[in-house]
């Protein structure tokens, strides 16, 4: 039951993180958290979903899952950056502002010495290069931030910013500028990233609460284009997709 961290699925059960559920999403929120004053690469923000995505799966799952350190979605050509950004986080995350970030409040002296065993799991990964580097160049153009109800992009190739905002069951993308990207994250958008990004130009609303009907507003028809990365389309095929289905 629960979630359980190993490096791979040879690895002995002396050899796995396994705690509580309450505790494992604690250490996984901390980690999470710790990501909101750093910028992320677009490998780095796949390895970050990957990690949510495996505690998310723990919900009304009967059996185990395993997040297999070996098995994250490592770009290898961003290999040894991205491990040492993992590794990095590991230690951010046991930050005293970290925990004040998040809702939950875990057994530190279970979460903390897991955070190290962690640390030594992924210092225990190793994929080969594959050498890629006229890729690697043209991927490292994206760039993520995000924080509790937002996630932001710059697309350094394009010089353009944009960013997405949600809560209870409102979304909403917007283009913003490089003033409002880099302060988004830092001290001075702590209570306020929100407001930030609502001052934007808006390319797409939507809103789906389920007390009310569902609904999309497409204010420029090119916003999957200026931010593929959001999650804008998707909620666009969704909604009408029901539609359809009634």
């Amino acid at each position: 039951m629960g979630l359980i961290i190993r490096l791979n699925d040879t690895a002995s059960e002396d050899e796995w993180i396994s705690m509580s559920d309450y505790d494992m999403e604690g250490l996984i929120a901390l980690l999470v958290n710790a990501c909101e004053s750093l910028e992320l690469t677009e490998s780095q923000m796949a390895l970050i979903n990957f990690i949510q995505e495996r505690i998310d799966m723990i919900i009304g799952n009967k059996k185990s899952v395993f997040l297999d350190i070996d098995e994250l979605p490592w770009k290898k050509s961003f290999f040894p950056e991205d491990k040492q950004f993992l590794q990095k986080l590991t230690e951010l995350a046991k930050k005293p502002k970290v925990l004040t970030r998040i809702y939950m409040k875990p057994d530190l002296d279970v979460v903390y010495p897991s955070l190290d065993k962690l640390a030594n799991l992924i210092e225990q990964c190793n994929v080969a290069s594959d050498g890629q580097g006229e890729a690697k160049n043209e991927e490292n153009m994206i760039f993520f931030k995000f924080g509790q109800g937002w996630k932001a992009c710059r697309d350094a190739r394009r010089n353009l910013y944009t960013a997405e905002r949600s809560w209870r069951g409102f979304y909403q993308l917007c283009e913003i500028n490089k003033v409002t990207y880099n302060k988004l994250g830092t001290d001075a958008t702590r209570d306020s990233a929100d407001r930030c990004i609502g001052n934007g130009r808006s390319l797409f609303e939507a809103d789906d609460d389920y007390y009310t009907q569902p609904y999309c507003t497409v204010l420029d028809k090119n916003y999957d284009k200026l931010a593929p990365w959001a999650d804008a389309k998707r909620r666009y095929e969704r909604t009408y997709n029901n539609e359809k289905n009634k």
